[in-house]
């Protein structure tokens, strides 16, 4: 079964002929992806498919493609404190991604962090408590609030250019 369904957001990709086509096949990915994430009869089956991995590859690809967004990077300025910049889907107050990402930030005070939530659920990053107290440990906070899939895709692509990490972390939920 999930080779049909890759195989047929394959061929719809492939069809694709402007951005805006791009919007419902990621919108089938993260229903896809959280349907599997909710069945736990897929624990440990399912997620680690290098099926998925090419499809949402090729998407990535596409996007750069039709939004004639420059992939180049210009040069970076020499940085004094490496830059450490984490993409998160959200946090909650009692949830692991909080502490860890709080851990992350106090392991290294010497660099410079940057949080960027994707807020994939549309609840402004999570818990507006845990982002104040990610904030209070000196690590500005910025919560991408574009529209659509496509739109929240590019914003982070402009982020990472923006930013030019030295090093990017993750602390995503398997949709993002």
């Amino acid at each position: 079964a999930e080779i049909g369904f890759l195989d047929a957001l394959g061929r719809r990709l492939d069809a694709c002929q402007t951005q805006e086509d791009l919007e419902p096949i990621f919108q089938d990915v993260v229903r896809a992806v959280s349907r599997v994430f909710e069945d736990r009869r897929t624990a440990g089956v399912v997620l680690d498919s290098t099926g998925l991995d090419t499809l949402l590859q090729d998407m990535g690809r596409a996007l750069l493609r039709f939004s004639g967004e420059d992939v180049e990077l210009p040069p970076r300025a020499q940085r004094c404190n490496p830059l450490r910049l984490y993409l998160v889907t959200e946090v909650y107050m009692s949830g692991g991604h909080s502490r860890m990402l709080e851990d992350f930030i106090a392991a290294v005070p010497s660099a410079r962090h940057v949080v960027i939530f994707s807020d994939l659920f549309a609840r402004q990053g999570g818990a507006q408590e845990a982002i104040r107290q990610i904030e209070s440990r000196g690590a500005p906070v910025v919560v991408v609030n574009e529209e659509t899939f496509v739109l929240r895709s590019l914003r982070l692509v402009r982020y990472l250019k923006e930013y030019q990490p030295d090093i990017c972390i993750l602390f995503n939920h398997h949709q993002d």
